[in-house]
């Protein structure tokens, strides 16, 4: 793993904060040619986001695929650690949150990372967002998680959860 996991910032009230690909909807591609675009509202939601709580970005992607992301998240602005997964994200997710005391938070678009995430680490609040306007109503959904498909109002019932 190209990520080497360290404890987070302790100043934040909540940390722990894991984004999907599907937050940047960035399919991976040869490095000759990388596309990568922004769900609307993210990086507002972010930036508001994360100056209470720690970010990371966790995606399933080749490794070969962590410079390239990384590139467009600090062009655009987005400096938050990005740890690249292969299979599910409980385990994972469950490492990083075992390094703080605080709460966290869990947002991915799919049902399986998302009960991954519950399954490995409880006390993390779960919440599905489906950037993909065109997938919003075939998506399936489950009552075990949240799902807002709106950046602003996902990223205040986040704080909200994060901070009570």
């Amino acid at each position: 793993m190209m990520f080497e996991l360290s404890p987070l910032d302790t100043d934040a009230k909540a940390s722990a904060f894991s984004m999907p690909a599907s937050f940047i909807q960035a399919p991976y591609q040869a490095p000759s040619f990388f596309w990568i675009g922004s769900s609307p509202g993210a990086f507002a939601a972010l930036k508001a986001l994360s100056r209470r709580n720690s970010i990371v970005i966790l995606t399933n992607a080749p490794a070969d695929a962590l410079d390239l992301r990384t590139q467009w998240l600090r062009k655009n602005g987005l400096h938050y650690p990005l740890v690249v997964n292969e299979g599910l994200k409980g385990p994972i997710a469950a490492k990083l949150v075992a390094q703080t005391e605080t709460r966290s938070a869990f947002v991915d678009d799919l049902l399986m990372h998302l009960d991954s995430v519950a399954e490995h680490s409880p006390r993390t609040a779960t919440f599905q967002h489906v950037a993909d306007e065109r997938l919003r109503a075939i998506a399936p959904s489950s009552e075990r998680h949240v799902r807002i498909d709106d950046w602003p109002r996902l990223a205040a019932v986040i704080e909200e959860t994060l901070q009570a």
